[in-house]
């Protein structure tokens, strides 16, 4: 059976109100990362303040997990306008850890990137499923190792 014009309507409306949100998502995200960027020193600190944000996020009321993994569920065709906004905004992601990682250690940054992306995603889709205090300090606990394993020292600072 066919999908009837009225309901490929309806389908197109939702997916454009989905790509509206995920792309002010991005923005808020993308600002808020910036900011604590440019706000610490070193490249540790900076990805340890990147860990806090994610962490209070998991930890905020209402929390129901990563909007863009959410999204790549209900959108898994790689051609379609919402799941290419989600592949912007993890690629956009992934570049700037993998940036933060090449000026921390002398590693490879983009196995460290990768590592500190599998470790946000694990723990976007846990907070809404278990304690997310628990799952917060799970995730800053291996954020820590992986820029002392990188870096080749402690981090300065702590990002709770």
């Amino acid at each position: 059976m066919s999908p009837s014009p009225a309901g490929a309507g309806a389908h197109a409306a939702e997916a454009d109100l989905v790509l509206t949100y995920l792309r002010e998502v991005h923005r808020m995200e993308r600002g808020a990362i910036e900011a604590a960027v440019a706000a610490h020193p070193t490249p540790a600190d900076a990805l340890l303040a990147v860990a806090g944000i994610i962490a209070r996020n998991i930890q905020s009321p209402g929390f129901r997990g990563c909007a863009f993994l959410n999204a790549a569920a209900e959108y898994p065709d790689s051609g379609h306008p919402v799941h290419q906004q989600i592949l912007t905004h993890r690629q956009w992601f992934l570049d700037t850890l993998r940036t933060l990682l090449a000026q921390l250690g002398e590693g490879s940054p983009d196995d460290a990137a990768r590592h500190y992306v599998m470790l946000r995603d694990g723990a976007m889709a846990s907070g809404c499923l278990f304690d997310p205090a628990l799952v917060a300090d799970t995730f800053l606990r291996g954020v820590e190792g992986l820029v002392r394993i990188h870096a080749g020292r402690e981090p300065a600072s702590s990002a709770t």
